[in-house]
């Protein structure tokens, strides 16, 4: 009866370890579904400034809302989020050209408020 115990005990213990790595993944999940829906915002965001009127910016534009970064983002998320973005909208690829300066413009400001390169 020990024997048929401790296979149980194992078992229970195996169950466990996949069921911790389930909640890994989707904790995990969270988070990119979280930065995702940020990456939508922002990409709205740039798309409804380069349709509008070539004027001054808005304040309330944030750089790191039109990036879809968090201002408590790493520098080195920040850099990662910034590539992704303009490799999907630079114009050579079809991007539209105008989004892909409003990005570039948003992360050099970034860039310049955090110091660093």
């Amino acid at each position: 009866m020990a024997k048929k115990q401790m296979d149980a005990t194992k078992t229970l213990q195996d169950v466990r370890k996949v069921l911790d790595s389930g909640a890994f993944f989707l904790s995990t999940a969270q988070a990119l579904t979280s930065m995702v829906d940020e990456m939508i915002k922002a990409n709205q965001l740039a798309k409804q400034k380069a349709w509008a009127d070539m004027g001054e910016e808005k304040e309330e534009d944030s750089p790191y809302e039109i990036l879809g970064v968090f201002n408590t983002s790493s520098d080195a998320e920040i850099k990662a989020v910034y590539k992704a973005r303009v490799k999907f909208h630079h114009p050579d690829v079809g991007g539209d050209p105008r989004i892909f300066e409003i990005i570039q413009s948003a992360y050099e400001k970034i860039k310049k408020e955090r110091g660093f390169k």
